[in-house]
């Protein structure tokens, strides 16, 4: 369904930024990312799509500019690089998976037995919390 914030790691508040939205409708807990022309988007194709070099935040509310220009409005985000997430998965994480960095399967789903070491890899999985949910952060930069 989405990533849900926690907490932050180091304490305090989370720091929500807003940038510039493409021209789409995005939603509460969506992970958030660069496109090509600079703006934030939530656009998904596959987990080649969404790298850790792009990776922005995850949005803090829904925001609709589907049937706007790009740039007219700007997506509020969670910005801050030790927030932990409560994140739903495609399936049911196991304890050797936890600990590894993983695709999206959706711009909402984590795929939690797609351990990779490359830029895809834009979620580390700590811990497991339920049987289809873990506790992750983003990773922003490569793993």
């Amino acid at each position: 369904m989405a990533l849900r914030y926690v907490y932050n790691s180091s304490g305090g508040d989370p720091v929500i930024e807003s940038f510039p939205l493409a021209a789409v409708t995005t939603v509460a807990g969506s992970l958030l990312y660069y496109n090509a022309a600079g703006f934030i988007t939530n656009a998904y194709v596959d987990a080649n799509t969404v790298t850790t070099v792009l990776v922005h935040g995850v949005g803090a509310e829904a925001v609709v500019n589907a049937a706007g220009a790009a740039g007219d409005l700007n997506q509020p985000m969670i910005c801050t690089k030790d927030a932990r997430y409560i994140a739903d998965t495609t399936g049911a994480p196991v304890r050797t998976d936890i600990g590894t960095n993983v695709t999206m399967d959706s711009i909402l789903v984590v795929d939690q037995d797609d351990p990779v070491t490359t830029s895809s890899g834009v979620v580390k999985q700590l811990n497991l919390v339920t049987g289809s949910t873990v506790l992750c952060s983003v990773n922003y930069g490569t793993p």
